[in-house]
């Protein structure tokens, strides 16, 4: 077992596991999508 630790969620829109279970060597283990950037204001 290896424990993955994401410590600054906060600056992601979302983190999700994408499998449960023995992951194989390669395989898909979470999905992390940025924040958009800020857009500047004009």
């Amino acid at each position: 077992v290896t424990p993955v630790v994401v410590t600054n969620k906060k600056k992601f829109a979302s983190v999700t596991p994408d499998a449960e279970g023995e992951v194989a060597p390669g395989g898909a283990l979470l999905t992390v999508v940025p924040k958009e950037a800020a857009q500047p204001t004009a």
